[in-house]
């Protein structure tokens, strides 16, 4: 487990890093939406921290509860 991941604007690794979150924290998404960029995964998900509303993390730092 990651102890923190950054949600990202876009779906790529140089893009803005809008939130931090940390380990426990909960995160929500609307669709079960993802990207790749290179070997990078990214899930879609929901946080007002974004332009739209829609920000990107590494696949790798998300847990489905």
């Amino acid at each position: 487990m990651w102890p923190t991941a950054g949600v990202y604007e876009n779906p790529k690794p140089n893009s803005v890093v809008v939130k931090t979150k940390h380990a426990g924290d909960i995160v929500g998404a609307s669709t079960c939406e993802g990207a790749g960029y290179n070997e990078y995964g990214y899930v879609l998900v929901t946080t007002d921290a974004a332009a739209d509303g829609r920000g990107w993390m590494r696949e790798e730092a998300v847990v489905q509860s």
